[in-house]
């Protein structure tokens, strides 16, 4: 009996690539900042460490001929001080990059939209959450290298995010 479909990533009407027997358990299709499709085992979309591993691959000009790539080293650094920095109390962000060569953290909890906008270079962030309920906006610069002004951010995603 024949499948009512077939399952694969095509491009141009071709498949480009197909579902392979060797992968145990279910998959995902990545099509990268540069435009490659990498099959991958499942991972948690929100795996700090995965995103940031796969921010390093963009290159200048990432999106459309123009964006900075973050550099290597910064986002090793980030990827750190994230890592010891951040509440694991809390819900992960999604991780996207800048166009500036930075990172933007984004958060989505009802009424809320949060969003962190990461200055790699000098190591500074800007915090935005927007309650859509009243539409209020709460904003605040904070230094990443201060374990207190993390201590400000865990406080503030703590009063969001478990809103």
């Amino acid at each position: 009996m024949m499948p009512s479909t077939i399952k694969g990533i095509y491009k141009n009407g071709q498949v480009i690539l197909e579902e392979t027997p060797e992968i145990n358990g279910p998959a995902e299709v990545l099509v990268t900042f540069t435009g490659d499709v990498v099959l991958r085992k499942a991972l948690n979309p929100l795996d700090i460490t995965e995103r940031i591993k796969e921010l390093s691959l963009l290159q200048d000009g990432w999106l459309n001929g123009e964006g900075m790539a973050p550099k290597k080293e910064e986002l090793q650094w980030f990827s750190n001080i994230f890592e010891s920095c951040y509440d694991t109390a809390l819900p992960l962000p999604y991780l996207y990059p800048a166009v500036n060569g930075g990172v933007q953290a984004e958060w989505v909890n009802g009424n809320y939209d949060v969003s962190l906008n990461v200055d790699l270079k000098n190591k500074k962030a800007f915090y935005q959450a927007l309650n859509h309920t009243n539409d209020h906006v709460d904003e605040i610069t904070l230094d990443l290298v201060k374990r207190e002004d993390w201590q400000l951010l865990n406080t503030k995603l703590l009063t969001v995010l478990k809103a």
